[in-house]
């Protein structure tokens, strides 16, 4: 996997000419939903004869807003590291900064076409939120995907055991020392 460091400006060169699938999020964590949304995202990429590319963020955006600040579940090393296992060929970090948290929902499309130029798609969590403020949402993404032609696939929810696998959950573990529990969420043994 080449992973890639971006600031607000910088155009990803490896990928200007590609048609890519961007499957956008922060996955602390790299939980058993990420991995199972990192796979539609692949399959999503393969049907539109794309390549896709795992689209996150540094640091976390709580900590940008400096309120609510979540504590990591890993660190960016341990994310990649996993990340690298998935088979995707790139992962994008955006500096999650003044800049990027000042974008609008509205030129959230826009601002993504600027950095790959050959956005042929998207693929995100149905509790997707994006730009300034979270103001946009799956249903705002796909109103603007439409306008600027570019396919989007939401992936529902990842269950396990008919309970919702979510980053807050495996954090509410951890906390709890709960590992045993963390791990099954996490989908390998992680912490001990």
């Amino acid at each position: 996997m080449k992973i890639i460091r971006t600031s607000f400006d910088a155009k990803i060169a490896p990928l200007v000419e590609k048609k890519v699938v961007l499957a956008i999020g922060v996955f602390d964590g790299v939980h058993s939903g990420h991995r199972f949304l990192l796979k539609q995202a692949m399959n999503f990429a393969e049907r539109l004869k794309a390549v896709a590319a795992v689209y996150t963020f540094w640091p976390h955006p709580s900590h940008f807003y400096a309120r609510d600040q979540k504590k990591m579940i890993m660190d960016n090393g341990q994310k990649f590291e996993i990340l690298t296992t998935l088979g995707l060929p790139y992962a994008v970090e955006q500096r999650f900064d003044g800049k990027f948290a000042a974008v609008s929902y509205e030129n959230f499309i826009e601002f993504l076409k600027k950095k790959f130029h050959s956005l042929a798609g998207i693929c995100v969590g149905s509790d997707f939120k994006f730009g300034h403020k979270r103001e946009g949402n799956v249903f705002s993404l796909q109103k603007l995907c439409e306008a600027e032609n570019v396919a989007l696939l939401v992936v529902d929810e990842f269950c396990i055991d008919g309970e919702r696998v979510s980053s807050s959950k495996i954090r509410a573990l951890l906390d709890e020392h709960n590992f045993t529990a963390a791990n099954r969420l996490l989908g390998g043994e992680i912490f001990r």
